[in-house]
């Protein structure tokens, strides 16, 4: 009797399989690295986004990333490292970014898993020209799974500090701290597609310099409970929604607790195998420098669609909206964010990119609305 060949395994939930222009990445052992480099030149209609006497500029843009992921039949590791490097024709202006990340699974048990993630990110800080932002985390996970309920207990820390760029040489400011914070979460997995679940978090924002240059405790703790619905594991919906209730109390008692309500979601759609929209919103009652405020409740919503007009042709869009109402004064900003890329896959690994960017900022303080375009293309490489 003739033989047949086998069916390939059944792809993860939400994946989909490679098409012939997608890299295969480099095998290393039992790791697969996958390496990206973009150059893209760069055009700005308004540099230092300003509310008139806008200035054009044009730049060189650099973004060099590197995943490296386990390939085990238990356990698992993802690092990822990733920069964005602009240098501007105009006075020698500059633009960095940074970040990496790495985390690891470790399977205790069949039913029984803990995850360790690091990570780091800088930036540079809103509405403060050359001041850099550096945040470090560090979170450990410990989840089981009984039946139908699924219990996660986790602790984390997380460090804020800012830096002036090596020319300024200054650091050591009134609003770096270190936050430690632990977290409860309970859910519940019926046989229908939604996951029902409950979450408890406490923190404590502990500021290097207790009081600052005005007198003013920085220090305060911060809890929260949210509800709200996971999707099972499947092709077409992903990820979780829910509603956070939030408050901080200050340690000052000039500064009253502050509170606010506000959605936690993270949802991708794919309607089709080559369409894919993702949801993003966070809320959060974050720090701020600004002068009389005790902190800042940020909005965030987020909505990327995805679609392959070929298999080497790939169009993706972007559309966000995020809102900082300031504590304890009477000062806000919303801030839109619009944008459009599309990609050519001429050969496998090699793309030619062509994006726009656009950002609106409406402010109560004077001076800081603003509107830029920012147009690219360039070279994309994949490993």
């Amino acid at each position: 009797m003739r033989e047949e060949a086998l069916p390939a395994p059944p792809l993860p939930p939400g994946e989909t399989p490679p098409g012939p222009f997608d890299p295969p990445g480099l095998r290393l052992g039992a790791f697969r690295l996958h390496e990206t480099i973009e150059a893209d030149g760069v055009v700005s209609d308004n540099i230092d986004q300003t509310t008139h006497d806008r200035k054009a500029a044009a730049g060189v843009r650099i973004a060099p990333s590197i995943r490296l992921k386990s390939i085990w039949p238990r356990h698992g590791l993802d690092i990822r490292l990733g920069s964005e490097f602009i240098q501007w024709s105009r006075h020698g202006e500059r633009e960095a970014t940074a970040s990496a990340s790495a985390r690891l699974r470790l399977d205790i048990r069949y039913t029984t898993y803990a995850t360790i993630e690091t990570t780091y990110d800088l930036g540079e800080e809103d509405g403060a020209s050359g001041r850099l932002q550096h945040d470090l985390g560090l979170k450990t996970t410990l989840t089981h799974e009984a039946g139908r309920l699924r219990l996660s207990l986790g602790a984390d820390v997380t460090r804020r500090l800012y830096t002036r760029p090596l020319s300024g040489g200054s650091s050591g400011y009134d609003d770096d701290y270190t936050q430690p914070a632990a977290h409860l979460r309970l859910t519940y997995r019926p046989a229908a597609i939604l996951h029902p679940y409950a979450e408890i978090g406490a923190d404590r924002r502990i500021h290097d310099r207790n009081r600052d240059s005005s007198g003013i405790e920085r220090n305060s703790t911060g809890a929260y409970v949210e509800a709200g619905v996971e999707f099972a594991p499947d092709a077409i919906w992903s990820g979780s929604a829910g509603l956070r209730l939030a408050l901080r109390d200050y340690d000052d008692p000039a500064y009253r607790t502050a509170h606010g309500v506000g959605l936690n979601a993270s949802v991708t759609w794919r309607p089709t195998r080559i369409t894919r929209v993702k949801l993003a919103s966070s809320f959060d009652i974050d720090e701020t420098t600004t002068s009389g405020s005790s902190g800042a409740r940020k909005y965030t919503l987020a909505i990327t669609p995805q679609h392959a007009l070929r298999d080497n042709l790939l169009l993706k869009g972007n559309l966000g909206l995020e809102y900082t109402g300031y504590i304890g004064i009477p000062d806000h900003e919303w801030l839109l964010n619009a944008g459009a890329e599309i990609s050519w896959t001429f050969h496998r690994g090699y793309e030619l990119v062509g994006a726009w960017g656009a950002e609106r900022q409406w402010s109560t303080f004077a001076g800081a609305d603003y509107l830029e375009n920012r147009f690219t293309i360039g070279l994309r490489y994949k490993l």
